[in-house]
């Protein structure tokens, strides 16, 4: 896992320019290996079973991540925006692991979409439709 992209401090809100820069490797990621996988680390963090690294890390940081696998070379990399703490800098990671993404938790189906104001999502679940505002 590496930090691409950081704001300075806790007061240097670079929120702009790290979505702008997600959204340029979303963009090349998707163009050249298809659409990513929405993937919710919450339930991950709650779970019985610990998640393999980088995943816990990424749990720690952020609430979701967009996957690109890589089955023919046994490999997925994803991309996930997130803070350690409200004091911390704001950070785009990039994670690459060979281990499978194991399944998560019994949880609601999540859709992430990425908006010019950042991630939104909708959960389903249980029959019904829920909207969530702008995530980060």
């Amino acid at each position: 896992m590496c930090v691409l992209q950081a704001g300075q401090d806790f007061w240097d809100d670079r929120s702009e320019e790290i979505d702008a820069a997600l959204r340029t490797l979303v963009t090349a990621l998707t163009a050249r290996w298809g659409e990513p996988e929405a993937i919710d680390l919450w339930p991950y963090l709650w779970g019985e079973n610990p998640a393999p690294e980088p995943m816990i890390t990424l749990c720690q940081l952020s609430g979701k991540m967009l996957l690109w696998r890589r089955p023919e070379a046994g490999r997925w990399i994803a991309l996930a925006v997130g803070q350690a703490d409200p004091e911390f800098p704001i950070e785009l990671l990039a994670a690459v692991g060979e281990t499978p993404i194991p399944t998560p938790p019994d949880q609601n189906r999540r859709r992430f979409v990425l908006t010019p104001r950042g991630f939104t999502s909708s959960i389903t679940g249980s029959g019904r439709r829920l909207r969530e505002a702008s995530l980060r």
